[in-house]
């Protein structure tokens, strides 16, 4: 098995979350979104017209591998006023 990535043990250290488990819920969230069984909340659909984001680019950008380094290290998009 892989080593989690550093920012992944850094959150998961932080909030007290098994990286295993952590990975693994990254992976179960790929294939849903791969085979289309998710919704959008309506703040989702508020910040996605908000930012111009398709559906199309958060299905590539879910199923990018630096998605969850992205989202462990908290840099994510548009997030309190940072690109």
């Amino acid at each position: 098995m892989k080593t989690p990535l550093p920012c992944i043990g850094q959150l998961t250290a932080t909030y007290g979350f098994d990286s295993i488990l952590f990975m693994a819920m990254i992976h179960e969230i790929r294939g849903k979104v791969k085979r289309h069984h998710y919704e959008y909340s309506k703040h989702a659909v508020d910040q996605s017209i908000i930012w111009d984001i398709s559906v199309a680019e958060l299905e590539d950008a879910v199923s990018s591998p630096y998605t969850s380094l992205t989202l462990s290290c908290g840099s994510t998009f548009g997030s309190e006023g940072e690109t």
